[in-house]
């Protein structure tokens, strides 16, 4: 019974599949399409039936931090993430949010979590590559962009990126120009 009443408090408030996939989809899409007030709208929709479903807290708070309220935004986000630990979505929404504030190794810390409950996830391996070579991290670089190689090969944007991060690439190619 105690391992029960464990995974009922780690896992988020039963939802429909269905309708959780019906609310959520125009949720995460909304920031996007810059469609904000709807998007508030909709994760409070969601909200008033399961005010701890963390992946909808979370995408709340990146909704209110494009419209510049960053206060409120990353309580949400963090209210969400511990709310659910293991969602690869609270945990990148709070990267997001921490890059936004020039955190970036908490945010990185972030990515890497999220990374490790959806392993092959494009946007987060993107979003990471980008804030490591932003900090000149050049071996998580590396790695990160062999990840997405290895993950899409047949996409040449990744080659290229790969190719770009790799150091013996870039000193031959250096070389060839000079």
């Amino acid at each position: 019974h105690r391992a029960e009443r464990r995974r009922r408090r780690s896992s988020p408030p039963p939802l429909a599949a269905a309708a959780h996939a019906a609310r959520l989809c125009p949720l995460s899409s909304n920031p996007q399409s810059k469609m904000y007030k709807k998007g508030i709208k909709t994760a409070d929709t969601i909200l008033r039936k399961h005010p701890d479903h963390g992946e909808t807290l979370s995408m709340k708070g990146l909704v209110l931090s494009t419209l510049g309220r960053a206060e409120p935004a990353l309580e949400l986000a963090r209210r969400g993430l511990r709310a659910n630990l293991r969602s690869h979505v609270c945990w990148h929404v709070l990267g997001l949010l921490r890059r936004g504030e020039r955190a970036y190794d908490e945010a990185i810390r972030c990515y890497k979590n999220a990374l490790r409950l959806e392993p092959d996830n494009p946007t987060v391996l993107r979003d990471l590559a980008q804030l490591q070579a932003q900090t000149r991290d050049l071996p998580g670089l590396l790695e990160s962009r062999q990840a997405l190689l290895e993950a899409a090969p047949k996409v040449r944007a990744n080659w290229v990126s790969y190719a770009a991060a790799h150091p013996d690439l870039v000193a031959r190619l250096q070389a060839m120009v000079a």
